[in-house]
């Protein structure tokens, strides 16, 4: 499951499902088409990176996993780990790993966002 909703394909299919039933008032709809207009912006860089995305989310898992000390790599299980508290002495190496992640998300979803330095 991936940390941030929706994802790619839910976009599509929220585009697809406008567009197969278009609202009938003109204002409305050319409001619509603004935002498809920017929801297919924002895919087209999901497209070309997901993959690579989706291999760094994964390896993300596992060493949030490795130093939670957790057999279970999914986000679901990580998360109830980390909600059962207890995680104070790893909390360094949990918020750099996620935050990471959360970096190269924004790499995709919005590139030109301004980095802390």
């Amino acid at each position: 499951m991936p940390l941030n909703r929706p994802h790619a394909r839910e976009l599509q299919q929220a585009i697809e499902h406008y567009r197969q039933r278009p609202d009938p008032d003109p204002r409305v709809h050319e409001y619509y088409g603004k935002v498809i207009a920017h929801l297919e912006a924002l895919l087209e860089p999901e497209k070309a990176l997901a993959v690579a995305f989706a291999h760094q989310e994964k390896v993300a898992m596992e060493q949030l996993a490795a130093v939670l000390k957790s057999s279970d790599q999914t986000l679901a299980g990580l998360c109830r780990r980390l909600a059962s508290g207890n995680v104070n002495e790893h909390l360094p190496a949990v918020l750099e790993t996620l935050l990471a992640l959360a970096e190269a998300k924004l790499d995709i979803d919005s590139p030109r966002y301004p980095r802390a330095s």
